[in-house]
């Protein structure tokens, strides 16, 4: 990513310093995007490389993630919109619109459902109304990275017709290195405590603009998600990112930036 068109800062927001990058572009509603579980503000790169001059974007490292605090406390969803909504207060941000991968979407449909009037556009990667895996890992006396390799199929499945193996296995040794390198003992064990709230029958309140992505071959959120989603948000359209896993924006990202065009 180019040092020129952001910056790297904190602020303090409840009981714990909030980490982000922010474009040095600052017209305009900005972006405020939202990673997923154990990943951090980075996995947006992409997005500032291709937006950064001419866009206001915010990437933000969620509690427990990245350069943010990590306090060892329970997590909910309540508590991740608070932080959120208290970051926006404490930048002096009345309305954004939220671009959300994965558990951030999950966070971004909440937080559009708890404060409608934030809350402008919504860019839903990946997630899913409930968090109902068809996937289980074996806990019991395993490592983090033991239960990292369980899962890697789900994420990145190999088997592909269009993306290249080698990219496949970038994309995945980006992600599971910051899975391994950025986030503490207890934020693992936090994560997987985490209390998360049943979207099912409450995304019909959504009335934000939305544009659902979703990677044909994701096995986390998978397009079935997507296509609940499109059909209970009002305003919502789906596209989906053939031959892609769970990072499709990091597998296709030209294919992505495509159907973002007209949108953002």
């Amino acid at each position: 990513m180019s040092t020129k068109n952001y910056s790297s800062e904190t602020i303090q927001v409840n009981d714990i310093q909030m980490a982000y990058h922010i474009t040095n572009y600052r017209e305009g509603i900005p972006w405020l995007m939202l990673h997923g579980t154990r990943d951090t503000k980075r996995v947006w790169d992409v997005f500032f490389d291709q937006y950064g001059d001419d866009r206001y974007l915010i990437a933000l490292d969620l509690r427990g993630h990245g350069e943010s605090g990590k306090p060892d406390i329970p997590y909910s969803f309540d508590l991740f919109i608070e932080d959120i909504g208290g970051f926006c207060r404490a930048m002096g941000l009345d309305k954004v619109n939220i671009m959300g991968h994965s558990l951030g979407g999950g966070m971004a449909m909440y937080l559009t459902i708890k404060q409608p009037a934030l809350v402008g556009k919504l860019v839903l990667m990946g997630c899913a109304a409930s968090h109902k895996l068809d996937f289980k890992p074996k806990t019991d006396g395993k490592s983090h990275s033991d239960i990292i390799s369980q899962i890697l199929p789900f994420f990145f499945p190999m088997e592909r017709k269009i993306v290249p193996r080698p990219i496949v296995e970038y994309v995945q040794k980006e992600i599971t290195t910051g899975w391994m390198e950025n986030i503490t003992p207890w934020t693992h064990k936090r994560l997987n405590e985490l209390e998360r709230v049943d979207l099912t029958d409450l995304v019909k309140q959504i009335q934000s603009k939305t544009l659902l992505v979703f990677g044909e071959l994701d096995g986390v959120a998978k397009v079935s998600a997507g296509e609940f989603l499109a059909e209970n948000i009002p305003d919502s359209k789906l596209e989906i990112i053939e031959d892609t896993g769970h990072f499709m924006f990091m597998e296709r990202p030209q294919e992505v930036f495509s159907v973002l065009e007209n949108f953002i």
